[in-house]
């Protein structure tokens, strides 16, 4: 079977590294690979999917399948390339990287919200034997409520990212056509160069694969022994987030990278309201929310440039500056992460038309943004922005929050759009046991 492929390498001109660019390549035929080229199978339990170790021998390609952009080789052999330098090759020739991203975090919010369907729609049937209330559905129970419905709300918020990056790369092709090139900036780019190609969109894969491996992995844990079936695809949907935690950038070093360009800029980031007092504001207020995000990711940024600033300039780039403070760096860009999500679900909770849609669009929101507090609530006090109250506050408040749409469960699963044929998860048909029963094999 024919194979074509694209491959990344580096462009050596009269021995100078030119960069790297991206080449067509007929990886194989009907005979099998091509010449100089070696293709050996790797096999992996994380996901069904074939894969295979390339090597390449002294492979000649046409000079046609150079994706040179506007890069050139003229006919004296000099090379012509308008991009000041390697790093903005690299980042330029990466840019495809977008597809991968915008394209990952779609599937990873849809599989989501899918896993998120099966199981609140099996809790809803799944009746308990407890002595305390015999027969009840599982979701009666307060212990099954909150975590479902908080996976809920992170699979509601991680939907509304992707749609934004959808729309953002659809606009970036368009730019592209009609001849726009973006500039890119290299300044910041130390572990790896995808937050230079589009920081946010990068950014945008990492939070959606970190929150489809959790949401995936709670959905299965409170399906009890249904969730292992192979069935419940629980499992899959999961392993779709390890596999896409490493591909299209790996999200420790789009991270890294991320919070590096944050304390490049730390000067620049949104100052604190002076006019708030974020102790005595209510947890039910969107701005309470906000301000506290952004004091964390202003307040780490600033702190790691100011320790960077005390270090002579010769010093600042290198392994021992920054080395010691990678985890402060690392709590940066996840900081960020937590920010960047909330921001754009708030704008889609905006967007929508007033009515009881919106309502309890909006206490989704709350859900998402009290669960990220709740797991930074350590800091936020040691901080002086919350007071002991509030941290009290916070599961009581979820709480009852998740209890006001545990009554819209059936309404907000068919939200989702999800088609139990399509998906072919055992949990979202309408009867599990009966579906469980004609899927059985005979031994």
């Amino acid at each position: 079977m024919s194979r074509i492929g694209v491959v990344f390498a580096r462009v050596i001109v009269d021995g100078q590294d030119r960069g790297s660019f991206p080449f067509m390549v007929e990886l194989a035929d009907e005979s099998g690979p091509r010449p100089g080229i070696r293709m050996t199978t790797v096999t992996t339990d994380v996901v069904p999917q074939r894969c295979s170790l390339i090597e390449f021998d002294h492979v000649w390609l046409p000079r046609a399948n150079w994706l040179s952009d506007n890069a050139s080789i003229g006919a004296n052999g000099e090379f012509i390339d308008p991009l000041e330098s390697q790093d903005a090759r690299l980042a330029r020739s990466l840019s495809t990287g977008q597809n991968v991203w915008a394209g990952g975090a779609g599937a990873l919010a849809a599989v989501s919200r899918v896993a998120v369907a099966s199981a609140l729609r099996f809790s809803t049937q799944r009746r308990t034997a407890a002595r305390i209330g015999p027969a009840l559905p599982v979701l009666d129970y307060s212990t099954q409520q909150r975590p479902l419905f908080s996976c809920l709300a992170e699979a509601t918020a991680i939907s509304c990212l992707a749609n934004t990056f959808r729309s953002a790369r659809i606009d970036l092709i368009k730019a592209w056509r009609r001849g726009e090139r973006p500039t890119v900036g290299t300044d910041t780019m130390t572990w790896a160069p995808w937050a230079s190609v589009h920081r946010d969109m990068a950014m945008g894969k990492v939070i959606a694969a970190r929150s489809a491996e959790r949401i995936t992995r709670e959905c299965r844990l409170r399906s009890g022994v249904l969730g292992t079936m192979a069935s419940s695809r629980f499992l899959s949907y999961q392993s779709l987030g390890h596999m896409l935690s490493v591909a299209g950038g790996d999200n420790l070093l789009t991270i890294l990278d991320t919070a590096r360009t944050l304390v490049a800029q730390a000067a620049d980031l949104p100052a604190p309201d002076p006019g708030l007092d974020t102790q005595g504001m209510s947890l039910h207020d969107a701005s309470l929310w906000r301000e506290l995000h952004q004091q964390r990711v202003s307040r780490l940024a600033g702190r790691i440039s100011d320790a960077m600033a005390r270090l002579a300039p010769e010093e600042r780039a290198g392994f021992e500056a920054w080395n010691p403070r990678l985890t402060q760096v690392r709590e940066l860009g996840e900081a960020y992460g937590e920010s960047l999500v909330l921001e754009h679900m708030f704008a889609a909770v905006d967007a929508l038309p007033a009515g009881e849609g919106a309502d309890v669009a909006g206490r989704l929101c709350a859900v998402q943004a009290l669960e990220q507090l709740s797991r930074n609530a350590t800091w936020y006090l040691c901080e002086g922005l919350m007071s002991v109250k509030q941290v009290q506050e916070i599961a009581p408040t979820l709480d009852e929050l998740v209890s006001s749409l545990v009554p819209y469960t059936d309404d907000l699963v068919a939200a989702f759009a999800v088609d139990s044929s399509s998906s072919h998860a055992l949990l979202l048909a309408d009867d599990y046991v009966q579906e469980l029963g004609a899927t059985r094999s005979e031994p």
